[in-house]
Formats: C-alpha cells, sequence, structure tokens
C-alpha cells in the first residue's frame, strides 16, 4: 500500500516525469509485486486501459495521454499514466538496465533481495531526473524503499539508513503537519465563517512542508499487525 500511494503521488505531482521501480527480476515484479500496488490503484479510481497501462505503448494522439518529457522506445517493462508519467521497471538480474537512464522518483521493493553495489552504482546514480520541470517538487528524485526484515547481512543494507535519519526534522515535520491538520480542521468547522487569512496560513505552511520533506529522511519497522487489514487475522493466527 505504502508503494502503491507514493509511486501515485510522485506520478501525480510530477507529470510526463519517468520513475524507476526497482526489484530483484521483472518477472518477480510483474507477477508477485506489482499486482498487489495495481490493486490499490484500481480501488482508488485509477482504471487500467483508462488511467495506465502495462507493457505496450499508448496510443497518445488517439486516447489524448500526454507524451513523456523522455519517451522510451520500447514499453514492455514499462507502467504508462495518463498524463504522461512512466514508471520503468528496472530488473537486477540484468547488469546496466538503469546505466544511460534518467529518473525523477526511485521505488524499490524487496529490499532485501536488492544488490546494494548495483542500486549503488547504477540506480542512484540515474536518479538525476529534470530539474527544470521537477525541481520544486518535494519528491523529486526522492526514494521509497520498502522489505521484510532481512535474514542475511548482504541483504541487510537499507536498515543503515535509520542512523542517517535527523529526528529533528522529522520532528519538525510531524509538527507541521498538526498544525496544518489544526486549521484545515477549523476551516471546515467554521465554514463561511473561517478567517480568510488561514488559506494564507496554509499556503505558508505547504511551503514550509515542502521545504522540510526535501531535507527528510524517515526510517521505521512495522508489526505485521500494522498491515491486519490486509492481511486478515486468520493469516496471523496461522503463522502464529
Amino acid at each position: 500500500r505504502l508503494q502503491a500511494i507514493r509511486l501515485l503521488n510522485a506520478v501525480q505531482a510530477m507529470p510526463r516525469s519517468t520513475s524507476a521501480f526497482v526489484a530483484p527480476n521483472a518477472i518477480r515484479a510483474l507477477t508477485n509485486i506489482l499486482p498487489s500496488i495495481t490493486m490499490h490503484w484500481e480501488e482508488w479510481g485509477y482504471r487500467r486501459g483508462t488511467h495506465w497501462i502495462i507493457g505496450r505503448r499508448p496510443l497518445y494522439d488517439r486516447w489524448g495521454w500526454e507524451r513523456p518529457l523522455i519517451e522510451p522506445m520500447a514499453f514492455e517493462t514499462v507502467i504508462s499514466f495518463y498524463n504522461g508519467s512512466v514508471v520503468q521497471i528496472i530488473s537486477q538480474d540484468r547488469v546496466g538496465t538503469s546505466n544511460s537512464k534518467s529518473f525523477d522518483y526511485v521505488a524499490v521493493d524487496e529490499a532485501k533481495f536488492i544488490k546494494f553495489d548495483r542500486l549503488k552504482d547504477e540506480t542512484f546514480q540515474a536518479n538525476r531526473g529534470q530539474e527544470r520541470e521537477f525541481g520544486s517538487c518535494f519528491l523529486h528524485h526522492g526514494m521509497t524503499i520498502t522489505s521484510d526484515m532481512p535474514v542475511t547481512k548482504a541483504g541487510s543494507w537499507f536498515l543503515a539508513y535509520e542512523e542517517r535519519m535527523d529526528t529533528e526534522v522529522i520532528g519538525a515535520l510531524i509538527a507541521t503537519l498538526q498544525e496544518r491538520n489544526a486549521i484545515q480542521e477549523r476551516i471546515h468547522t467554521e465554514g463561511a465563517a473561517a478567517p480568510a487569512y488561514l488559506d494564507k496560513q496554509l499556503r505558508a505552511i505547504a511551503r514550509r512542508l515542502d521545504t522540510l520533506r526535501r531535507a527528510a529522511l524517515f526510517f521505521n519497522t512495522y508489526s505485521t499487525l500494522t498491515n491486519i487489514e490486509v492481511l486478515g487475522t486468520d493469516y496471523i493466527r496461522r503463522m502464529k
């Protein structure tokens, strides 16, 4: 669900952008990982064939879709969206799949199976994107890394991010979000009677949030119970 939200946010915030979805291999991404992500998109009203397609070139002119700033030559491992954004599946079972590419955003799933040296030397280097078009977006050059808990040293590379998290930045971000939410609640409650200056405050807070989010590196671990709405209580009982 988290990757579904973040990818969709990047696609919507940066129309015509190019994102990378890094997986151990393309087949695994298409059969094991992406179906759960696209299931959430469907639940939120983003329909396959209407708002996005995968594995083939869109009929841009016929459908009235925007074209990407950097249009792929092949679409077998590409998710295309109606606003011109594309997500390229980066398969680590082939060396150099990120070489010569330019990404605006990077998502990494099943990180415990990802080879960090290849990720660092190839994909991270390609996370350089279109600064002119998207430099003002806090998601630009951002990354979201998710995984089950690793059981090997090689698969534990992403745990090092915990030490790099600046808790003061995260604290400031949370406090600013609480301030925004309080103002939004007041506007909702008071309706037309809400003071006009509250809108100006919200715009100032939005700019502050963008600045904090650009600087924020957030790390957290979650219990399986956090995902209980998806897994169900029967799964928890069976695993126990």
